[in-house]
């Protein structure tokens, strides 16, 4: 009798083993099948790729940025990147985003304001830049945590022509706003000459993130408490 029990206990732990075993088959297999592999319509026009370790795993992503060609959607975006992961010599589509790459017709001023899209120590910088009427820099960083991309870090620089420059530097880790005005030159002469350079510091506790998707710069207004100071990033 205690000959049968132990057998059928035996029976028992096969049988669960070979179930458990199928169930990560079947997991592994819904993995894969629903990857998706990249690729882009014909019309759709490359404007930019990079690549670099974006999760810490030692191994490059790559990231491409098109031009959809597409009638703009709902929030005016026609720029979508790419974030693709290379699997079993496959170029794997990891995230497609959009949002935070302007459209080329942003300030209508037949100024494409995008500069770069670059890797760095696991970040992904996106920069754009203006020197026309209006002066701006804008260098956006995001960092890969929680399974997404947030904005930990935006710098952002603003020009009264011929008269001042203020940088603002948010750094959403450690709530600490930096802001710095200096002089704009005009004909190698600053025109503002009584101007002088300063720089503050503010800690901002309620200061929060942003997630990639959907992040459009410039459109985000963070006021820095007990000031009148409006930072749009």
């Amino acid at each position: 009798m205690r000959k049968n029990i132990l057998y059928l206990l035996l029976i028992l732990l096969i049988f669960s083993f070979s179930c458990k075993n199928k169930s990560s088959e079947n997991l592994s297999e819904e993995t894969t099948d629903s990857a998706k592999e990249f690729s882009v319509p014909d019309t759709y026009k490359l404007i930019s790729s990079t690549k670099g370790d974006l999760d810490k795993d030692n191994i490059d992503e790559i990231i491409y940025l098109y031009l959809t060609n597409e009638d703009k959607d709902t929030n005016g975006f026609d720029r979508k990147i790419y974030i693709c992961k290379k699997e079993n010599n496959k170029t794997i589509i990891w995230k497609e985003i959009t949002g935070p790459v302007l459209s080329a017709d942003y300030l209508h001023q037949n100024i494409d304001p995008f500069e770069e899209i670059l890797i760095d120590e696991n970040k992904i910088y996106i920069i754009h830049s203006v020197e026309a009427e209006n002066k701006f820099y804008f260098n956006h960083c995001f960092e890969f945590k929680d399974n997404d991309f947030y904005l930990t870090k935006a710098t952002v620089d603003y020009a009264i022509p011929c008269e001042k420059w203020d940088t603002y530097i948010i750094d959403f880790n450690t709530k600490i706003v930096s802001h710095q005005s200096s002089p704009d030159w005009c004909d190698d002469e600053p025109i503002g000459k009584k101007f002088q350079m300063s720089k503050q510091e503010y800690k901002v506790e309620n200061l929060q993130s942003y997630k990639m998707q959907d992040f459009i710069p410039g459109n985000n207004k963070l006021i820095i408490p007990n000031t009148k100071i409006e930072v749009y990033f």
